[in-house]
């Protein structure tokens, strides 16, 4: 038996040997793995720190091991404390870096709690989401349809507006503009917004134009329509449209414009928006 070679005497400190190399041969492969890992103990300082952390943070440790939290340097504190699952670091070095971490409870060698940190990088990661997040809205940038009843939205709205302004200035033809409004005491299903929607396009002409441009508001373009035909189509929607949707509890309230020289399209839409708030106000 080991007591009977060595003695009781030499016992412990065989004991101790084996315990430091055991202790060394755990910070070493501490620092060699790849995920950062700092201690912290129950009076928030600083107890270790491995290498890859070292790295990542580029931050001097010899600064940030004992000393309180409040000692500590601004940023430090912030990118070590905060508690964040996700810090977003920026270097001269690295330029921007992302650390997804994770924070564990754990016991040191005398039965004190200590919090263990381990921090992964995710740079690459987070650099491909900001660039599939970044092409995804100049797609929607560019998208000129409204995703819920494939009419136009607001911007291919705009950009027809534009065009059908510049061609009354040129011609001095007539133009009106119609916004329609849904009315209604609760929210509407999205199957009642797109029957609305189409009863709306089935009484308009090849030649007008007809988009969404917010959640329950609709805008109509209509070229060579003059006050008389603008009139004729306000009273055709309120009486035809309500009754067309069998399961919409709503009613419909509209602004008119009609374009008048020296009109650009923000005057036209403002107008019209102007009416439809009045008849919201006195109906």
């Amino acid at each position: 038996m080991l007591q009977e070679r060595v003695g009781d005497a030499a016992l412990p400190m065989i004991e101790t040997k084996i315990m430091t190399e055991g202790h060394k041969f755990q910070t070493a492969w501490l620092d060699a793995c790849p995920t950062g890992i700092l201690v912290v103990d129950a009076k928030e300082r600083i107890c270790w720190i491995n290498n890859p952390l070292r790295a990542m943070l580029e931050l001097d440790d010899e600064a940030l091991i004992g000393p309180a939290k409040e000692v500590l340097s601004a940023d430090a504190y912030q990118v070590l404390f905060a508690g964040d699952s996700l810090l977003h670091l920026r270097s001269d070095n690295h330029g921007e870096r992302w650390l997804r971490c994770d924070i564990h409870q754990g016991e040191d060698d005398q039965q004190q709690a200590v919090y263990i940190h381990y921090y992964q990088d995710v740079s690459e990661q987070m650099a491909a989401q900001l660039a599939c997040d970044s092409l995804r809205q100049r797609v929607d940038d560019l998208t000129l349809t409204d995703e819920l009843t494939g009419l136009a939205n607001k911007r291919a709205l705009i950009h027809s507006l534009v065009s059908q302004v510049t061609r009354s200035r040129r011609y001095a033809n007539p133009l009106s503009l119609m916004m329609v409004r849904i009315d209604s005491d609760k929210a509407l299903s999205d199957q009642t917004i797109l029957a609305i929607s189409h009863s709306l396009r089935d009484r308009l002409r090849w030649a007008d134009f007809i988009g969404r441009y917010e959640d329950d508001l609709f805008m109509l373009i209509l070229p060579e329509t003059n006050h008389e035909a603008l009139l004729i189509l306000q009273e055709k929607i309120l009486q035809e449209v309500p009754y067309s949707v069998p399961e919409g509890n709503f009613s419909l309230k509209l602004g008119l414009a009609e374009w008048q020289k020296g009109y650009d399209p923000r005057r036209l839409i403002d107008k019209a928006l102007q009416e439809l708030v009045q008849d919201e106000v006195t109906s």
